[in-house]
C-alpha cells in the first residue's frame, strides 16, 4: 500500500511539472505576441515620445468627457494668451506628410479607451478641449492638463501633454478649430499640385477647385475631416459647400495622379479605386 501511495505521489509530481512548463511557455508565447504588437504599434510615424524614452509612468490618455461648465474638475488656471488656439500632434503631422492621406494618418492612433494621444487641442484661457477623430468632443480633465508642458521656445509654441506627446501650433483660434484644422489638412495634400500652380486655393476649410465647376456645378468643398460613415483610407473627403446641392467626392491619390470620386456614407468604396474608370476628374502632377 505504501508503495503505491509513493508511485501516486511521483505521477502528481509528474504532472505538476508538466503544467508549469506549459503555463510558463504560454506566458513565454504570449509575451514574445505583446512584444511585437507594441513593437508594430510604435513604429514611425505613429511612434511616441514616451514609448522612445521607456516612460513606464506615462498614464492612457483618459476617456471620453462632455462639456461640463464651471465644473473644476475640467477648470484650468488662467494659460497664457500666447498659448490659445489649435495644435495638432507631431505624430499625426508626420503621418500626413509622408502619406498624403488623413484618414490613415488619424486612425494610426489607437481606439480612444486605450489612446496614445489627443487628435487636436484647442486651447482656451481656462478649458482645453479635444475631439475624438472629429467626431466627439470633449473636455480634458484638469487632472489631466496638470501635467502638460506649455513651451514657448523663440516663438515656437508647443504643448507636451501627460504621456509626453508633442502637439505642434497651427492656428490662433480654438473656436475655429475645425477649420484651422481642415486648412491646414489640405495645404499639405494638395501641396504638389499647388507648387505646380494648378488652380487651387485653400482658405477657412473650404478648397476651391475650379476643375469641379463643370462636372458637378460646383467648385467650393468643405474639408471633412470625420469618416465615421465612410470608408476609411481615402486620402480626403469633401463637402459641396452649396447648401441647395449636396454630395461628396472621394480624392484618391495614386502616385502623381490625384483623381476625385462620388462617394456615398455607409456605402463600400472598393480597394481597388486607384484602377477605377469612374472618376469625374483626374489631376497629374507633370
Amino acid at each position: 500500500m505504501q508503495k503505491i501511495y509513493v508511485i501516486f505521489q511521483i505521477i502528481i509530481t509528474i504532472l505538476l511539472v508538466s503544467c508549469t512548463r506549459a503555463t510558463s511557455n504560454e506566458a513565454l508565447n504570449a509575451n514574445q505576441e505583446f512584444t511585437t504588437i507594441m513593437q508594430e504599434q510604435n513604429q514611425d510615424p505613429s511612434e511616441s515620445l514616451a514609448a522612445k524614452n521607456n516612460n513606464t509612468s506615462a498614464q492612457p490618455v483618459r476617456q471620453r468627457q462632455g462639456f461640463p461648465t464651471g465644473n473644476p474638475e475640467f477648470d484650468l488656471e488662467t494659460i497664457g494668451s500666447e498659448f490659445f488656439g489649435v495644435y495638432l500632434p507631431v505624430e499625426y503631422i508626420k503621418a500626413l506628410k509622408n502619406t498624403r492621406n488623413h484618414s490613415l494618418s488619424m486612425h494610426l492612433n489607437l481606439p480612444f479607451a486605450d489612446g496614445r494621444y489627443h487628435d487636436v487641442l484647442s486651447v482656451f484661457e481656462n478649458r482645453i478641449f479635444s475631439n475624438l477623430r472629429f467626431h466627439d468632443r470633449y473636455a480634458i480633465r484638469t487632472s489631466d492638463v496638470n501635467y502638460f508642458e506649455f513651451v514657448n521656445f523663440n516663438g515656437a509654441i508647443k504643448i507636451v501633454d501627460n504621456n509626453g506627446h508633442f502637439y505642434k501650433k497651427i492656428g490662433n483660434d480654438p473656436a475655429n478649430y475645425h477649420n484651422t484644422v481642415g486648412t491646414f489638412v489640405a495645404n499639405i495634400i494638395f501641396e504638389n499640385l499647388i507648387n505646380q500652380h494648378i488652380s487651387i486655393s485653400i482658405n477657412d476649410g473650404v478648397i476651391n477647385i475650379p476643375y469641379l465647376r463643370e462636372i458637378t456645378g460646383e467648385s467650393n468643398f468643405f474639408i471633412v475631416l470625420n469618416d465615421l460613415f465612410f470608408e476609411k483610407g481615402l486620402n480626403l473627403l469633401l463637402n459641396s459647400a452649396n447648401p441647395d446641392n449636396r454630395f461628396v467626392l472621394a480624392l484618391v491619390i495614386d502616385g502623381n495622379d490625384y483623381f476625385f470620386y462620388y462617394i456615398e456614407p455607409n456605402r463600400d468604396f472598393s480597394a481597388d479605386y486607384p484602377k477605377r474608370s469612374d472618376n469625374i476628374l483626374h489631376l497629374n502632377i507633370e
